[in-house]
């Protein structure tokens, strides 16, 4: 068995476990069900990669909605330095947030936007030309912003 059979056989097997479980089946149902798809197999790791995909089938014939969760809860980036220059960028990103221009407020969300500006990882490696540039940008994008409002 290759390395990716076996990965693919593992996702599958949790998959199985995940329907048993939104299907509230008992142990019981769930062997039935293995055995009826897999020709008396009642273990799902005994099970080869076709009958796996036909018991996932099997599961999704009786209810089972597979989901997928897109947004991984990643922790944000923590706040390291106080300068002045990075204070102040925080400080029109945060205030961009507030008048709505910008959706996400988090440290992540301003990394990114500093590194699409500069190609620098995060405000506090900026050095202070690239900083005065990023804190320009904003600038503009505020008044922009603030012109669109009638301010």
């Amino acid at each position: 068995m290759t390395l990716n059979t076996a990965s693919q056989k593992a996702k599958l097997v949790r998959l199985l476990h995940v329907a048993k479980t939104q299907l509230m089946m008992s142990d019981a149902e769930y062997r039935a069900q293995l055995a009826t798809v897999s020709n008396g197999k009642t273990s799902s790791k005994a099970l080869s990669v076709p009958e796996l995909e036909d018991a996932l089938r099997s599961m999704k014939a009786r209810g089972f909605v597979v989901t997928i969760n897109r947004k991984q809860s990643k922790p944000d980036l923590p706040i390291y330095d106080d300068h002045g220059q990075t204070k102040m960028i925080r400080g029109l990103w945060l205030e961009l947030h507030q008048i709505g221009a910008v959706r996400d407020p988090s440290e992540r969300a301003l990394a990114n936007f500093v590194k699409r500006m500069t190609g620098v990882a995060h405000p506090r490696f900026l050095s202070t030309d690239h900083a005065s540039v990023v804190i320009e940008q904003l600038k503009k994008w505020l008044q922009r912003v603030g012109d669109k409002d009638g301010r």
